[in-house]
This record gives structure tokens, sequence and C-alpha cells, in this order.
């Protein structure tokens, strides 16, 4: 399978590496590998490391599927992504995404980032902490 993901406990970000093409049962698949993970919050923030994707082969459906495996999950609606791609095809499409994200009602605001390099990714997660820890608790009390 293309992808696989590490969890940081400290850093409290989930790892996610995309290599070659993904599926949208592939994602399913490992995103309900994740929630069924009892160590991983459902909160947790993402760093999608797609840097090995093949953008030119990339499938309208699969992105689909990430974005409504989101919507589907609204006690992950505080965790952010940030989707990190070098190459310029892969910045806009990522960019394209973070736009469907961003008009995706269910999702709270600036929750998704695209990044070129995975220090920009952690840096923007680390540099944005204190706005979500109040979304997080909030989103609990529901």
């Amino acid at each position: 399978m293309p992808l696989s993901y590490v969890y940081d406990l400290e850093a409290r970000m989930l790892f996610i590496s995309v290599g070659g093409q993904m599926t949208a049962g592939e994602v399913e698949e490992m995103f309900r590998e994740i929630c069924e993970n009892g160590d991983i919050p459902n909160d947790v923030d993402a760093i999608w490391n797609l840097n090995e994707y093949g953008f030119e082969a990339a499938e309208r459906k699969n992105f689909q599927a990430l974005i409504s495996r989101r919507a589907k999950r609204p006690d992950r609606s505080c965790a952010r992504i940030v989707l990190v791609a070098e190459t310029d095809l892969g910045f806009g499409m990522c960019r394209m995404y973070q736009i469907m994200c961003d008009l995706n009602q269910t999702l709270a605001d600036n929750t998704t980032y695209v990044a070129r390099t995975e220090k920009e990714a952690v840096d923007w997660l680390n540099a944005s902490q204190e706005p979500l820890t109040l979304m997080r608790q909030q989103n609990r009390q529901f």
C-alpha cells in the first residue's frame, strides 16, 4: 500500500506518507486503522507528505474521498491537515484541495494548509497552536 503513517506522541502530530498512487479504498482503510488505534486522538493534526505522489495521474475521486471523509467525521473538525508538495504541479493540486475544504461548511476555518517542505508544515502547526486549543476544548463539550 502506498500509504503509511507514524504518530509522534511528543509532537502530537500524525505524519502520513503517500508514495505512488493512492485509491479511495486505500485512504478509507488507513483512516479506519487510525480511528481504531486508541493511542491516536481524534483531533490530532496531520502532515500529509505528497512528494512521492504521482500528481500527473491523480484522480479527482481520490481527492474527493479525502474531503468527504473529513466531512463525515465532525470529531475531527478541529484537526488540522498540512499537505506537503515540493513540485509546482503538486503544490497547485494541493491548493485546489485546500480551497475545496475551505468551501466545505462542516470544517472549521484554517484547518488546511499547503507547504513546500515538512519543516514548513511543522512550523505552521506549531505557530498556530493557541487558537486551536480553545476550539478543541469547545468541540469536546458536544
